[in-house]
């Protein structure tokens, strides 16, 4: 069993890689349920870079994360991600409770959500 520490290096690694890194898609998304934020994080991260808009479901329930880092990752990861489905969801999660104090974190998330908005409107509409 790897540490925390190891897995949290060898996604962090991966994800920096510039070749095929599909055999770690698994990993990656295991990494989501990890106990350590940090882990977490890795697995976002080269989710960023491999992900697809099938993985941007797993990465909406990290926006109620009880670790900011995590719903900072998340909110960034959908907005490289994600498709029209989570600029509802990301609506809806504004519109809630959580983390409804931390004005920052609230602003990067609705940043975030602007990202993914403005990237799909560039995305031709098929005929």
């Amino acid at each position: 069993m790897r540490t925390t520490a190891e897995q949290t290096r060898i996604l962090g690694l991966v994800s920096l890689i510039e070749s095929d890194r599909s055999g770690f898609h698994r990993h990656a998304v295991e990494a989501l349920d990890g106990k350590e934020f940090s882990v977490r994080n890795a697995g976002m991260a080269l989710l960023q870079k491999i992900g697809t808009t099938k993985d941007a479901a797993l990465i909406l329930a990290r926006l109620s994360d009880t670790d900011k880092s995590n719903v900072y990752f998340a909110a960034k990861t959908l907005a490289i991600i994600g498709g029209p489905k989570e600029v509802i969801a990301m609506d809806a999660w504004l519109s809630g409770p959580v983390h409804a104090n931390d004005k920052q974190l609230r602003a990067q998330v609705v940043k975030s959500r602007g990202e993914l908005a403005e990237r799909l409107a560039k995305i031709p509409k098929p005929d």
